[in-house]
């Protein structure tokens, strides 16, 4: 029986002398998806430099394939790589930046039509996109591009960090279909970082929660600030969304104020029409794009409010709460200022 791909033993990792993860036995296998949540500072984007060998943990143990240290290389011809949440191209034309990574390891007249299939995959149109520079792409066309950068090279495990932050929803489902062909077509290993539980949601697998360097299994909704006062009495703290759409939370504590609150998927209730006003009722206008059937019998709901996605947690179909769901409906996403709770933070 092979080793897991990846295992940790009583691995740590410290900054400046504050512990930013501590995980005693994760483990990944090849070919799984596994999505991480959890509030800046959380320690993501630590763990995924490790998995990628770009860091050492402090203590404890990282084993590849059952090997650690500098026999903890990844076989296969692409190897890891990581896609960070600001990719970083060559400053030259697309197809450049493709053939960059190809050449050595494919015969020259294969080079191109490689590359041109990597960018077919995250939607650019080689035809439209092969000669254009890096400063000739929007953002949410850089990351599809440093995405198909990666593709081409077929690796063995894709890390991505926060892949759908700040671009649009289209982008987003494109990053989505192509990293998951991925997996499909050669067992490529995903693992992503992301406060975009809705889009984890989408990619299926193991779904991981990081809080203080810790691994838990129960996902939360992660709301990201800048966060700031409402001016009102009672005091709360105040959210405006990309689409101008306002959250309440509770008041700002007397110490650091947070820049990440919390809300329980079960908290937050679907509505077919606005209710009344409520005082510390918060209410979102939002669009259903994924139904999941939990095991407990509880359907996930994934929800997206402008460009970000939440989680409602609801009774399945056959309740009444659930029955006339569907996938594009518009929809109303209540829960109040007090269900919100302030994420600690760590440094990493």
């Amino acid at each position: 029986m092979s080793p897991p791909l990846y295992q940790t033993r009583d691995l740590r990792h410290f900054y400046q002398g504050r512990q930013v993860l501590d995980l005693p036995d994760l483990e990944i296998t090849q070919g799984e998806v596994v999505g991480l949540s959890g509030p800046n500072g959380s320690g993501k984007s630590t763990l995924l430099r490790i998995l990628a060998l770009l860091e050492a943990p402090s203590q404890g143990t990282l084993l590849v394939d059952g090997r650690e240290g500098p026999q903890a290389m990844l076989r296969g011809a692409g190897g890891v790589t990581l896609l960070l949440q600001e990719p970083y191209l060559l400053r030259r034309s697309l197809m450049s930046n493709l053939a960059y990574g190809l050449k050595g390891r494919l015969p020259r007249d294969q080079v191109s039509a490689k590359a041109e299939q990597a960018l077919e995959w995250v939607g650019l149109n080689p035809r439209e996109f092969a000669r254009r520079h890096w400063y000739q792409l929007s953002g949410g066309e850089t990351r599809r591009a440093a995405l198909a950068v990666r593709l081409a090279l077929r690796p063995r495990v894709l890390l991505l960090d926060e892949p759908t932050a700040g671009v649009d929803a289209s982008s987003a489902d494109l990053l989505h279909q192509a990293s998951l062909r991925a997996n499909r077509e050669w067992g490529c290993t995903l693992v992503v970082a992301s406060h975009d539980l809705a889009w984890l949601t989408e990619l299926g697998g193991r779904a991981l929660t990081l809080s203080n360097g810790r691994l838990g299994l129960a996902p939360a909704n992660q709301l990201a600030g800048p966060w700031g006062s409402d001016g009102q009495a009672p005091a709360r703290s105040r959210l405006i969304l990309a689409d101008g759409q306002m959250v309440l939370g509770p008041p700002l504590p007397a110490s650091q104020p947070p820049v990440v609150a919390s809300l329980d998927p079960s908290r937050l209730r679907l509505l077919a029409s606005p209710p009344p006003p409520s005082p510390g009722q918060n209410l979102l206008k939002a669009v259903i794009h994924q139904l999941t059937l939990e095991p407990s019998g509880l359907l996930l709901v994934g929800l997206r409010v402008g460009p970000v996605g939440l989680l409602a947690r609801i009774e399945a179909p056959g309740g009444q709460a659930a029955s006339h769901l569907r996938p594009g409906q518009e929809v109303w996403a209540a829960f109040a200022a007090d269900d919100l709770r302030w994420n600690d933070s760590v440094t990493a």
